[in-house]
């Protein structure tokens, strides 16, 4: 008999008294007369101050070279704003579009009213059809300021109530999926939890998925392949990782062993798969069957699950890193060429492990190994630092980890060699309570937009209507914070073609009856809302994958797989 080994998860969603309602608009947005106006002045090198009933332009001395006729004008925009979006108080043209400053000029957007989730979008000039977030944007009682390097259009923007923007929803039978992902021929490949089949294990399943180009139509057919996964110790909660290069994929598997003594312990697997086969089984931990020595990584907790693709720097092999969250330690497995064997096992363990009822040999049954967990993937990898010039880490790479047993608000950050040994070292934490006050209640996964050196913390914590993500610049280390419309759901997931990009899955935990909603993200700012589910009361999203040339994200929500068109 196996030992029970559990976690205790945090609460998805804190309740806190931090209260982020902006105060009334400086400028009443319902006088049309006022929002009508149009200024102008001329401006020369000593700078000056365009003001407008909602916005007012500061021109520092020195930005501009000579005098220039500047407008701030309400008009009306010259594309329609991203679906999802709404004006508030007006879109305003400043003039001469594509002026130039030497130094940023200054715009105050003063009539954006009281909300949550505000954006300043902007377009390029007048022959541009994209609206696109401003960087820099503050906004405070329902004032919006920001710097400028050259005139154009700008509008402070909201979400609006999204339509439903679920396209179906996959009935697999006898299914309880989990983690996600899509391979190169657009199939969403499902790790299933149900150990209802002829091996008694959990295993991967297939859906096909095609597109009428003619009507754009997409048909999903759930094939009559299925691969075990080697799995008999706890509850699986799947995990799986993509390598394009080989055009593998790679899955966890944990399977029960007990020693000559009886003891019990956990092997950990990692299974290759190409197309809907095996195209490798490998055996991270080796057998253990002494009974006066423990076998190494004896009882194992996967809280997270990365991957270096091979040949990302050279001709380098596919690396896989494991979390393992009960002895805090971090494995790192080095693959041969071909990507379905294994080269090579190294350890970093980053703390003691948890002995409180988790020693070896383990006393008498029944055998208790208790720690706390996360809801989200607890590891990240940044291989790359595409904003130093020129590219940093070039011959390390950084890991990310995030564990309550260690801090509930603080992210270890370690780096270790790109090949050979791994020559582990600790860099400072990354403290996210002094990013925001609602970060000090703790945090559930990480995801990072490699190259745009941008690590998501997902929290699932709100505060009234708004909930908020943490971020990580891996490039200064900095902490921050984005606001978002509801609680996260415990993942975050980047555009593989557009790290800039982001979704998160989000419901409002205060509403009376709250919708699930999806989040689009781009360089951090909500640009777009989908509602996905009408009426939510569940907790995590349990799997989440994106496909960016069919435009279809893909999540699992209380044991159901639901497709959602994004564009």
């Amino acid at each position: 008999m196996h030992g029970q080994a559990s976690s205790v998860p945090r609460s998805l969603l804190a309740l806190l008294t931090l209260g982020l309602t902006l105060a009334p608009a400086a400028c009443d947005d319902d006088d049309a007369g006022r929002r009508a106006a149009s200024t102008a002045e001329e401006v020369g090198p000593g700078g000056g101050v365009i003001d407008h009933p909602c916005a007012q332009l500061t021109v520092p001395a020195g930005a501009l070279g000579g005098p220039v006729t500047l407008t701030v004008a309400t008009v009306e925009p010259p594309v329609p704003l991203p679906a999802g979006q709404e004006a508030v108080g007006g879109v305003f043209g400043l003039t001469p579009h594509g002026q130039v400053f030497a130094t940023p000029a200054t715009v105050t957007l003063s009539c954006a009213g009281s909300g949550s989730g505000l954006t300043v979008l902007t377009l390029d000039g007048p022959t541009d059809t994209l609206w696109e977030p401003v960087p820099g944007v503050t906004v405070t009682a329902g004032v919006a300021t920001f710097p400028v390097s050259h005139l154009s259009f700008y509008a402070v923007s909201r979400p609006t109530v999204p339509a439903t923007a679920l396209l179906t929803t996959l009935a697999i039978p006898d299914a309880a999926p989990g983690a996600l992902v899509v391979n190169a021929q657009h199939e969403l490949v499902v790790f299933d939890a149900s150990t209802a089949n002829a091996a008694g294990r959990p295993h991967l399943r297939f859906v096909a998925v095609t597109r009428d180009e003619a009507s754009g139509r997409f048909a999903f057919d759930v094939t009559a392949d299925w691969l075990p996964v080697p799995w008999t110790s706890g509850i699986p909660q799947g995990w799986l990782v993509r390598d394009r290069h080989h055009d593998l994929i790679y899955a966890l598997g944990l399977l029960g062993r007990t020693t000559d003594a009886g003891i019990g312990w956990d092997q950990l697997w990692v299974l290759a798969v190409a197309g809907h086969t095996a195209a490798g089984t490998l055996l991270v931990n080796p057998e253990g069957g002494r009974p006066i020595a423990a076998p190494v990584d004896f009882r194992i907790a996967v809280a997270g699950f990365a991957i270096k693709e091979a040949h990302r720097e050279g001709d380098g092999p596919t690396r896989l890193f494991v979390h393992d969250i009960v002895g805090g330690t971090l494995l790192v497995l080095t693959l041969d060429p071909s990507g379905t064997g294994l080269a090579e096992v190294q350890r970093h363990a980053y703390r003691s492990r948890l002995e409180a009822g988790c020693s070896w040999p383990p006393a008498p049954p029944p055998w208790q190994c208790h720690w706390l967990g996360t809801l989200g993937n607890t590891l990240a990898l940044e291989w790359r630092l595409e904003s130093a010039t020129p590219p940093g880490l070039p011959d390390r790479d950084r890991l990310y980890v995030t564990d309550h047993n260690y801090s509930g608000t603080r992210i270890r950050v370690l780096e270790i060699a790109q090949s050979g040994p791994l020559a582990a070292q600790d860099l400072p934490d990354v403290d996210l309570a002094t990013a925001h006050d609602v970060l000090a209640n703790g945090i559930e996964g990480l995801t990072l937009a490699a190259q745009a050196d941008r690590l998501y913390v997902a929290t699932g914590l709100q505060s009234f209507q708004d909930g908020y993500l943490g971020t990580v610049d891996t490039a200064t280390q900095q902490p921050g914070v984005v606001v978002i419309p509801g609680a996260d759901r415990g993942d975050v997931l980047v555009d593989p073609t557009d790290p800039r990009r982001v979704f998160v899955v989000a419901a409002d935990s205060f509403a009376p009856s709250p919708a699930l909603r999806v989040h689009e993200l781009l360089d951090g700012v909500v640009v777009d809302t989908l509602e996905v589910l009408a009426s939510y009361s569940g907790d995590r999203v349990a799997g989440l994958a994106y496909d960016p040339e069919y435009g279809l994200l893909y999540l699992v929500v209380d044991g159901q797989l639901l497709v959602v068109q994004v564009g």
